[in-house]
């Protein structure tokens, strides 16, 4: 590979000569090697490529693989040695076959493995390419990055999303968002995600469900119990990622927790101890109960409000069951609760139960009716206390199996994970509210109090 002369004011473009000052005044003189003694000659395809640089290295999710045979192909048309010695040895670290390397440092015919070096060896093949002037072969990278983003599109993985409210209303979209990003999937550019939500409306999600399985995405993600049961009837071969607040075993969704068999595999944010923690932590709080209710949504195949009963009995509470199956019911269930004398109510957390959320704190208050939840944020909005995982972090580990599953991963073979780590929250304010006075034991065990 040859090199070219150094640039001088009188041998580049003359409409470009002013550019050329420019670029001088800016680096303090003319570069003598490397890529920059190489563009300098054609000082407006300098800034462009001045600007692809930055893309390629700074915002671009283009596999490191491509990025280095991009560079490969443009050392060899811009006959550039210096641009070849930098990159040769990366772009066989980075997975180019050594064939392909060798092939085109010794102009032989030129052969690729995937449609992404086919374009990229297609754009810089000779027949195509005169050997017209710098201009020309600059602008090969050019053509190249968008020829490769066009071929990075197509063969970016689908990823279907099934939600109860909407991307905008449901509170743990963004961190399943934060867990694609983490793992360094940028929506757009490297993952395609496909939503489909019922807006709240429970009925529509078997239509949902079999909607977003005719799209034929590479996995479907489930995210809640009242979601995922319409998605395990939808499909049995494509790969399900699940999050769910209920025991997937003891809900037919999976086999086994450490192998769940079948298509789908996901996160669950059960333990069976929390019922009855939640309601021991009531009774802390407030000695004197006797009577609580238990909203919950029969919808919801939850087995909360049983293993509660079981809890109560220990305790010697009186457990009333408030089934909500749509946004309508909440009113007439808290009159019934006020009916039956409850002095608190159980929140069995579902997609509805938080789409729904401000709600119910406010007829909570209405009735002057204490009010505890498990996982979300309900203490911090005016609940008494909440005890539960930390769900954002649970929602994460689920784009883990996703990150997982498409590198090869069968979702039958992933455990489904559990937490291991749960918050109690007390809400002073609300205590207060109440006249309830929280025992210095019970304060000292809240991993967060709300003033």
């Amino acid at each position: 590979m040859a090199r070219l002369p150094i640039a001088t004011r009188e041998s580049v473009p003359e409409a470009q000569r002013d550019i050329f000052d420019e670029m001088v005044k800016e680096l303090g003189s003319v570069p003598r090697y490397g890529p920059g003694s190489v563009m300098v000659h054609v000082p407006k395809a300098h800034r462009w490529a001045t600007g692809l640089n930055h893309y390629l290295r700074d915002e671009s999710s283009l596999p490191k693989k491509v990025q280095e045979l991009a560079m490969l192909v443009t050392a060899r048309e811009l006959d550039c040695q210096h641009i070849w010695n930098a990159h040769a040895a990366s772009a066989r670290k980075a997975g180019v076959p050594g064939t392909l390397v060798d092939a085109l440092r010794d102009r032989k015919e030129l052969a690729a493995s995937t449609v992404m070096e086919v374009n990229l060896v297609h754009i810089g093949s000779p027949d195509d390419t005169p050997h017209g002037g710098p201009m020309r072969r600059l602008m090969l990278l050019l053509v190249a990055v968008v020829v490769l983003t066009t071929g990075m599109a197509e063969a970016q993985p689908r990823l279907g999303v099934l939600l109860f409210g909407t991307p905008a209303t449901d509170p743990n979209v963004a961190a399943f968002r934060r867990g694609l990003s983490d793992l360094g999937y940028v929506e757009g550019r490297n993952i395609v995600l496909e939503y489909r939500y019922a807006e709240g409306k429970a009925e529509r999600l078997p239509d949902l469900a079999r909607e977003l399985v005719s799209l034929k995405p590479n996995i479907i993600f489930a995210l809640g119990g009242d979601v995922a049961p319409a998605v395990k009837s939808a499909t049995a071969t494509i790969p399900v990622v699940v999050s769910v607040s209920l025991d997937p075993v003891q809900a037919g969704l999976v086999g086994g927790l450490a192998r769940p068999g079948g298509n789908i595999t996901g996160v669950t944010f059960v333990s069976s101890e929390l019922a009855a923690k939640r309601l021991q932590f009531l009774k802390e709080a407030a000695p004197a109960i006797s009577r609580v209710s238990v909203l919950w949504n029969p919808a919801h195949p939850d087995f909360e409000y049983k293993e509660t009963l079981v809890a109560a009995q220990r305790l010697g509470v009186h457990v009333q069951s408030l089934e909500v199956g749509s946004p309508g019911d909440f009113d007439a269930a808290f009159r019934a609760a006020t009916a039956a004398r409850a002095e608190a109510v159980i929140v069995a957390t579902s997609r509805q139960m938080l789409l729904n959320r401000q709600q119910i704190i406010e007829l909570a208050a209405k009735h002057r009716i204490l009010l505890v939840s498990g996982w979300g944020p309900w203490a911090q909005a005016g609940a008494l206390l909440s005890y539960g995982p930390d769900v954002d972090a649970m929602i994460r580990r689920a784009a883990i199996h996703v990150d997982k599953i498409l590198k090869g991963a069968k979702p039958g073979e992933l455990p489904i994970e559990q937490p291991t780590k749960f918050e109690l929250v007390i809400n002073l304010k609300t205590a207060r509210a109440f006249e309830l006075t929280i025992p210095p034991s019970l304060a000292a065990r809240a991993d967060r109090v709300v003033e």
